[in-house]
């Protein structure tokens, strides 16, 4: 066991059980498609009082965790020699930009459901906006 193995285990986790947590919080009501249930409310309870898309939060922690595991000193990328041939090489950038572009799809639809969930909710909606400002990272964005 090492640091990054330590560091990138409990992204993992602490991501997992966030997301499980927004899951459970959601009900019936999560999807993994955008979009506007019959009966929907609006959720503000939860993960959901301190940043509006917690689920979106936990994948990137969970991605972050994974992409740790991959590149730490001890990883098996590193260990078995596949960063010393070209084609490693390219599945190392393929693989760091799935991540990246994993982690701007989720502003991407944190941004889309505000803007849904804006149109449906109204005022309701804005008031829940300015009590809890953050989209995905707490005291930050």
């Amino acid at each position: 066991l090492n640091p990054c193995f330590l560091t990138g285990t409990t992204l993992i986790i602490s991501g997992g059980v966030l997301r499980l947590f927004c899951y459970r919080v959601l009900g019936r009501l999560f999807t993994f498609e955008v979009s506007v249930q019959k009966q929907h409310k609006l959720i503000t309870n939860g993960p959901y009082r301190i940043v509006r898309h917690p689920s979106y939060t936990g994948l990137m922690i969970i991605s972050a965790g994974i992409f740790i595991w991959q590149i730490a000193p001890a990883s098996w990328i590193r260990q078995s020699g596949m960063l010393e041939n070209l084609g490693g090489r390219l599945l190392v950038i393929a693989f760091t930009l799935w991540t990246l572009a994993l982690c701007y799809t989720c502003f991407q639809r944190a941004c889309l459901e505000d803007a849904i969930m804006s149109n449906e909710f109204g005022d309701q909606w804005k008031r829940w906006a300015r009590e809890v400002p953050y989209l995905l990272i707490p005291y930050i964005y």
